[in-house]
């Protein structure tokens, strides 16, 4: 049974049926990155910044492996918010990582925010100040 998951599918489904030994069930998920803009006027602080996700899962710069990790980028994104991201070997304690492009040429790390060591110091920016 193969099951293709993109963002905007609901959070979770029912697979109803009689399982027997050796049945498998995959998950395909759209691991394109994509664009998350901040909710504008909210929290006037949030105004003008943008988190990124690679499929469901969300993305962080992260001062050990990004020491400008703090600086604006403007992220290169498509006009669906799509990014032209780049998948990359992550870092140790990390379990996914993409070079993500910013307009002035060049990229950026990031990695999955559950393997941020935020805990331990290293300090974080999920949500991006814009150039």
């Amino acid at each position: 049974m193969r099951i293709a998951v993109s963002p905007a599918a609901p959070e979770t489904f029912a697979l109803r049926r009689e399982w027997r030994p050796g049945d498998t069930v995959t998950l395909d998920f759209d691991m394109r990155c994509r664009r998350i803009e901040g909710p504008r006027g909210v929290n006037r602080a949030g105004d003008g910044r943008t988190a990124v996700a690679g499929g469901p899962v969300v993305l962080t710069r992260e001062e050990r492996h990004d020491p400008n990790f703090d600086e604006p980028v403007d992220i290169q994104a498509a006009s669906d918010g799509t990014i032209p991201a780049r998948r990359i070997p992550p870092p140790p304690g990390s379990h996914i990582a993409f070079a993500i492009p910013v307009r002035t040429g060049g990229t950026i790390p990031m990695t999955d925010y559950a393997s941020a060591d935020c805990w331990a110091g290293s300090r974080i920016r999920t949500w991006q100040k814009s150039k």
